[in-house]
């Protein structure tokens, strides 16, 4: 039999497993970033940064029609990455993670430091 005890425990530990798992962005993700995103677009925390999950997601879907129609200069760069869907997967995941509503700091994560 379950008890509040038990239930709280869970609750507790649960929650630090996603939260855990919420603080590392992808990083082959980031490195897609940085591959074919960041000639144009610089920072990639500064870039994720300006727009929210949500508008994220949204640019994302349909194939990402919409980050198509912005790039209409450079589509074939960006074709070229949202044809790979694993790429386009994590280069989502990544944006979403480090979008301005996510709560990550801006700066040098150890990996990349802005250079």
């Amino acid at each position: 039999m379950l008890t509040l005890k038990h239930i709280l425990i869970f609750t507790l530990l649960l929650t630090t497993l996603l939260e855990a798992r919420m603080d590392r962005y992808d990083e082959r993700g980031f490195r897609v970033y940085l591959q074919y995103c960041k000639e144009c677009h610089r920072d990639p925390y500064e870039m994720a940064g300006k727009r929210k999950a949500k508008k994220w997601n949204k640019l994302f879907k349909n194939n990402g029609q919409k980050l198509i129609a912005i790039h209409k200069k450079d589509d074939k760069r960006v074709k070229k990455v949202l044809k790979r869907k694993s790429k386009t997967k994590h280069l989502r995941k990544f944006l979403m993670q480090s979008a301005s509503d996510s709560g990550v700091v801006i700066g040098c994560d150890g990996n990349y430091c802005g250079h």
